[in-house]
């Protein structure tokens, strides 16, 4: 029997689609309901703490890893290196990375400079976290080969699975022996050692694996990668900037108020999403004019889904929370309406972003959000002062308003590409779309 691991084919665009697109409409109901119930059973300050872990998780950990995430997916998707020539450098880079994080982020905890919040955070919780950061960046080193190699069946498999087992352990912990947030973030510890073992298997199973260190490779990544981590410094203190300050200056209840607008306000960009995971790869080997037409016509679809969801939350938003997480949070529904403006306009925003990154213009998305971050800084500090929580979600929206029109003022000046036709839908898009669902209902009816 011949091996065929290491041949694994790219897929089809419209199948790399169909695929993310369903994993989020079957996952959806699921970490809604599951986000729900841990969120009741938390409670607001609880919820804040909840809230704060996951910021380490979701902005400590990958600022660690230096952009070697990012160069991983791009060397692969451009076929300069194949999943044998580095998987064993990406073990090495696990094993360093986890230590410096490990190391950071004790020492913030220990002296108390994480702020109101941070200081909530347990003994027995900083252990398990410091369990599950390497866990964290094995993860996510592991899903951008299945990326970059574009086996998106293959990576939503695994993530389905993931988040199907996290669920169920928070859930057992919360509910089944109330173990509190202690048991909860135990729970998504193992999630994570759960879904590392699961990446492993499919991994060892599809690619030819040479456990060898490729130094040639690290070097290219390193440089690559400080271009992009710039990118991961401001994106990343872009999105969840708003969540830390709040954070570090207000108690934790206020952040779990602010969390929930945040889960709500996102809910638009789910569908939009599976679009854009797979917009990246298709830029990245399609020729100039190719790329400014994919680039208009997603770019109007996803924007004008985004928008209609928008609507619909506002519409709906108020006794979505109460129905969701229990009327002990409407609140968050006062904060939703001034952040959920921002969330619309960064889904375009987003659409740059992937060009960019797939041409390999990394420090075009630095100057991007760097801009949101140079005007919403100051405007965090002065609106929440003034403001409170309502401050922060205004001044998330001002920044994310930055980086759009900065996107679009360097997209324009290298391009002269931008205009209207990439905000209308005509006669020709709806022909495309069209054609695309065809392609998408034959796929099914197979």
């Amino acid at each position: 029997m011949s091996d065929k691991r290491g041949k694994l084919k790219a897929e089809s665009p419209i199948k790399s689609v169909f695929s993310t697109l369903g994993t989020e409409l079957f996952l959806f109901p699921v970490l809604i309901v599951a986000g729900a119930l841990i969120t009741r059973y938390l409670g607001p300050a609880n919820k804040g703490i909840y809230s704060f872990i996951m910021l380490i998780f979701g902005i400590f950990v990958p600022l660690m890893m230096f952009g070697n995430s990012g160069s991983t997916r791009y060397y692969l998707s451009n076929k300069e290196y194949e999943v044998k020539e580095i998987f064993g450098s990406l073990l090495v880079m696990v094993i360093r990375f986890s230590l410096l994080a490990n190391m950071l982020i004790y020492l913030l905890w220990y002296m108390g400079w994480l702020g109101k919040t941070g200081a909530a955070i347990t003994t027995p919780q900083i252990s398990i976290i410091l369990v599950a950061i390497p866990l964290t960046i094995a993860n996510l080193l592991l899903m951008r080969i299945l990326v970059g190699t574009s086996q998106f069946v293959l990576k939503n498999t695994t993530t389905i699975v993931f988040r199907l087992v996290q669920a169920g352990l928070v859930l057992f912990f919360a509910y089944a022996i109330h173990a509190g947030l202690t048991g909860v973030v135990a729970g998504i510890m193992l999630a994570k050692f759960t879904y590392l073992l699961i990446q492993l298997k499919i991994i060892l199973g599809h690619y030819h694996i040479e456990f060898t260190y490729n130094k040639e490779f690290v070097k290219k990544a390193r440089i690559y990668g400080m271009k992009v981590w710039l990118n991961e410094i401001v994106r990343i203190s872009n999105n969840r900037l708003d969540q830390l300050i709040i954070g570090l200056l207000l108690a934790p209840e206020l952040l779990g108020f602010f969390s929930v607008s945040v889960v709500v306000a996102e809910l638009v960009q789910k569908l939009p999403n599976s679009v854009v995971q797979v917009f990246f790869n298709e830029i990245a080997k399609a020729d100039e004019i190719r790329k400014k037409e994919l680039l208009s016509r997603i770019h109007k679809l996803t924007l004008w889904v985004t928008i209609l969801g928008g609507v619909f939350l506002v519409l709906t938003g108020y006794w979505l929370i109460i129905l969701m997480y229990g009327e002990v949070f409407k609140f968050s529904y006062e904060i939703l309406l001034y952040y959920l403006p921002g969330v619309i306009v960064y889904m375009s925003t987003r659409i740059f972003l992937q060009y960019f990154g797939a041409t390999g213009q990394p420090m075009k998305n630095t100057w991007i959000q760097l801009a949101g971050i140079i005007v919403s800084i100051p405007a965090y500090f002065l609106l929440i002062d003034k403001m409170g929580v309502i401050g922060a979600a205004i001044a998330s929206t001002i920044g994310y308003l930055a980086t759009n029109l900065t996107a679009l003022y360097i997209y324009h000046g290298q391009t002269g590409n931008v205009s209207l036709a990439m905000y209308v839908m005509n006669k020709e898009d709806w022909k495309w779309a069209g054609e695309k669902y065809q392609e998408i209902r034959k796929k099914l009816l197979k």
